[in-house]
Protein backbone atom coordinates (compact mmCIF):
# COMPACT_ATOMS: atom_id res chain seq x y z
CA UNK A 1 0.00 0.00 0.00
CA UNK A 2 1.44 3.33 -1.01
CA UNK A 3 0.77 6.10 1.47
CA UNK A 4 1.41 9.77 0.72
CA UNK A 5 4.82 11.19 1.65
CA UNK A 6 4.66 12.81 5.04
CA UNK A 7 1.96 10.45 6.30
CA UNK A 8 2.88 8.43 9.37
CA UNK A 9 3.46 4.92 8.01
CA UNK A 10 3.21 3.52 11.54
CA UNK A 11 -0.31 4.94 11.86
CA UNK A 12 -1.36 3.18 8.66
CA UNK A 13 0.25 -0.06 9.82
CA UNK A 14 -1.68 0.14 13.09
CA UNK A 15 -4.96 0.83 11.30
CA UNK A 16 -4.41 -2.04 8.87
CA UNK A 17 -3.46 -4.39 11.70
CA UNK A 18 -6.65 -3.51 13.59
CA UNK A 19 -8.75 -4.23 10.49
CA UNK A 20 -6.84 -7.44 9.68
CA UNK A 21 -7.38 -8.71 13.25
CA UNK A 22 -11.12 -8.57 12.58
CA UNK A 23 -10.64 -10.99 9.68
CA UNK A 24 -7.82 -13.17 11.08
CA UNK A 25 -7.92 -12.80 14.87
CA UNK A 26 -4.56 -13.69 16.41
CA UNK A 27 -3.07 -14.55 13.03
CA UNK A 28 -1.79 -11.13 11.97
CA UNK A 29 1.94 -10.42 12.12
CA UNK A 30 3.23 -6.87 12.02
CA UNK A 31 6.85 -6.33 11.09
CA UNK A 32 7.56 -2.70 11.82
CA UNK A 33 10.88 -1.13 10.88
CA UNK A 34 11.78 -0.51 14.54
CA UNK A 35 11.22 -4.20 15.42
CA UNK A 36 9.17 -3.29 18.47
CA UNK A 37 9.24 -5.64 21.44
CA UNK A 38 7.81 -5.35 24.95
CA UNK A 39 10.76 -3.84 26.78
CA UNK A 40 10.27 -5.34 30.24
CA UNK A 41 9.79 -8.91 28.96
CA UNK A 42 12.65 -11.20 28.01
CA UNK A 43 12.86 -12.41 24.43
CA UNK A 44 11.36 -15.77 25.43
CA UNK A 45 8.24 -14.03 26.74
CA UNK A 46 8.05 -11.74 23.70
CA UNK A 47 8.12 -14.84 21.50
CA UNK A 48 5.47 -16.90 23.25
CA UNK A 49 3.03 -14.27 24.51
CA UNK A 50 0.87 -13.93 21.35
CA UNK A 51 0.40 -17.69 20.90
CA UNK A 52 -0.02 -18.37 24.61
CA UNK A 53 -2.74 -15.70 24.90
CA UNK A 54 -4.50 -16.79 21.72
CA UNK A 55 -4.39 -20.56 22.20
CA UNK A 56 -3.76 -21.03 25.94
CA UNK A 57 -1.15 -23.65 25.03
CA UNK A 58 0.90 -25.33 27.80
CA UNK A 59 4.41 -23.90 28.10
CA UNK A 60 6.01 -27.24 27.19
CA UNK A 61 4.18 -27.24 23.86
CA UNK A 62 5.19 -23.62 23.27
CA UNK A 63 8.81 -24.50 23.94
CA UNK A 64 8.61 -27.20 21.26
CA UNK A 65 7.08 -24.71 18.81
CA UNK A 66 9.75 -22.11 19.57
CA UNK A 67 12.48 -24.70 19.04
CA UNK A 68 10.98 -25.72 15.69
CA UNK A 69 10.98 -22.07 14.55
CA UNK A 70 14.60 -21.70 15.67
CA UNK A 71 15.34 -24.92 13.74
CA UNK A 72 13.71 -23.46 10.63
CA UNK A 73 15.92 -20.38 10.97
CA UNK A 74 18.92 -22.63 11.64
CA UNK A 75 19.95 -20.71 14.74
CA UNK A 76 22.56 -22.58 16.78
CA UNK A 77 21.55 -23.87 20.23
CA UNK A 78 24.10 -21.67 22.03
CA UNK A 79 22.80 -18.56 20.27
CA UNK A 80 19.17 -19.53 21.04
CA UNK A 81 19.84 -19.97 24.72
CA UNK A 82 21.61 -16.63 24.95
CA UNK A 83 19.00 -14.77 22.88
CA UNK A 84 15.87 -15.95 24.72
CA UNK A 85 17.21 -14.78 28.09
CA UNK A 86 17.94 -11.21 26.92
CA UNK A 87 15.85 -8.12 27.44
CA UNK A 88 15.09 -6.18 24.24
CA UNK A 89 17.18 -3.18 25.35
CA UNK A 90 20.42 -5.14 24.94
CA UNK A 91 19.61 -6.45 21.46
CA UNK A 92 20.98 -4.80 18.35
CA UNK A 93 18.70 -4.02 15.41
CA UNK A 94 19.42 -7.29 13.57
CA UNK A 95 18.67 -9.33 16.71
CA UNK A 96 15.40 -7.45 17.34
CA UNK A 97 14.40 -8.08 13.73
CA UNK A 98 15.23 -11.76 14.12
CA UNK A 99 13.02 -11.93 17.23
CA UNK A 100 10.03 -10.35 15.50
CA UNK A 101 10.49 -12.74 12.58
CA UNK A 102 10.62 -15.72 14.94
CA UNK A 103 7.51 -14.47 16.75
CA UNK A 104 5.71 -13.86 13.46
CA UNK A 105 6.40 -17.35 12.13
CA UNK A 106 5.44 -18.83 15.51
CA UNK A 107 1.93 -17.37 15.34
CA UNK A 108 1.32 -18.95 11.91
CA UNK A 109 0.02 -15.74 10.35
CA UNK A 110 -2.65 -15.55 7.70
CA UNK A 111 -1.76 -11.89 7.17
CA UNK A 112 1.65 -10.21 7.42
CA UNK A 113 1.99 -6.44 7.39
CA UNK A 114 5.46 -5.06 6.69
CA UNK A 115 6.72 -1.52 7.00
CA UNK A 116 8.56 -0.81 3.76
CA UNK A 117 12.00 -0.49 5.42
CA UNK A 118 11.60 -3.90 7.00
CA UNK A 119 10.50 -5.45 3.69
CA UNK A 120 13.52 -4.05 1.83
CA UNK A 121 15.91 -5.16 4.56
CA UNK A 122 14.56 -8.70 4.47
CA UNK A 123 14.44 -8.88 0.68
CA UNK A 124 18.13 -7.90 0.54
CA UNK A 125 19.29 -10.68 2.88
CA UNK A 126 21.15 -13.69 1.54
CA UNK A 127 19.16 -16.92 1.35
CA UNK A 128 21.27 -18.67 3.93
CA UNK A 129 20.65 -16.16 6.73
CA UNK A 130 18.17 -16.93 9.53
CA UNK A 131 16.26 -13.75 8.61
CA UNK A 132 15.86 -14.88 4.98
CA UNK A 133 14.67 -18.36 5.97
CA UNK A 134 11.97 -16.92 8.20
CA UNK A 135 11.07 -14.26 5.62
CA UNK A 136 10.56 -17.01 3.03
CA UNK A 137 8.14 -18.78 5.38
CA UNK A 138 6.18 -15.57 6.01
CA UNK A 139 5.84 -14.99 2.27
CA UNK A 140 3.70 -18.14 2.16
CA UNK A 141 0.96 -16.38 4.17
CA UNK A 142 -2.41 -15.72 2.53
CA UNK A 143 -2.11 -11.94 2.71
CA UNK A 144 1.04 -9.80 2.49
CA UNK A 145 0.89 -6.03 2.80
CA UNK A 146 3.86 -3.69 2.43
CA UNK A 147 3.19 -0.14 3.64
CA UNK A 148 5.31 2.86 2.69
CA UNK A 149 5.67 5.86 0.39
CA UNK A 150 7.50 4.03 -2.43
CA UNK A 151 5.93 2.22 -5.38
CA UNK A 152 4.79 -1.35 -4.77
CA UNK A 153 7.55 -4.02 -4.64
CA UNK A 154 7.82 -6.43 -7.57
CA UNK A 155 4.98 -8.93 -7.61
CA UNK A 156 2.59 -6.71 -5.65
CA UNK A 157 -0.39 -4.70 -6.77
CA UNK A 158 -0.47 -1.07 -5.71
CA UNK A 159 -3.14 0.34 -3.44
CA UNK A 160 -2.79 4.09 -2.97
CA UNK A 161 -4.42 6.12 -0.24
CA UNK A 162 -5.33 9.59 -1.44
CA UNK A 163 -6.98 12.46 0.33
CA UNK A 164 -10.28 13.71 -1.02
CA UNK A 165 -10.88 17.35 -1.47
Amino acid sequence: MTVPHGEAVADWVDMLADEAQKQWFGRVAVLDAAATLISNLRVWENLILPVWRRDNVPLAALEESVNSVFDLAQVAQVQREKLVMQLPAVLDKAERRLVILLRSVLIGPACVIFEEDQWHDLAARTRDSPHARLFARLQQSDCLIVVGPSPAPDGFGRVAIVERG
